[in-house]
């Protein structure tokens, strides 16, 4: 998986809701919805580096996040 390619769908798979995604980017929500479903690009690069962090992570608290995340590659993986 490109995981500096990522979408705002997978995001959304990712963090489940824009207001999550929001908390996560430190923005309010409101700037999540005015993407229109289109990442930004230098918004895809921080998921990337946030999302490389989560799966590093040893926190118990980021294990359903983790989940989520390598569900998400799993799934790239065997679409490709």
């Amino acid at each position: 998986m490109d995981i500096n390619n990522l979408t705002y769908a997978d995001a959304v798979r990712v963090f489940e809701t824009p207001g999550r995604i929001a908390e996560v980017f430190g923005i309010r929500p409101q700037a999540v919805y005015q993407w229109h479903e289109r990442l930004p690009r230098g918004r895809r690069f921080e998921l990337a580096v946030i999302l490389r962090g989560i799966l590093e992570s040893e926190a118990p608290e980021q294990a359903a996040l983790k989940a989520r995340i390598e569900a998400l590659v799993a799934g790239q993986q065997n679409a490709a």
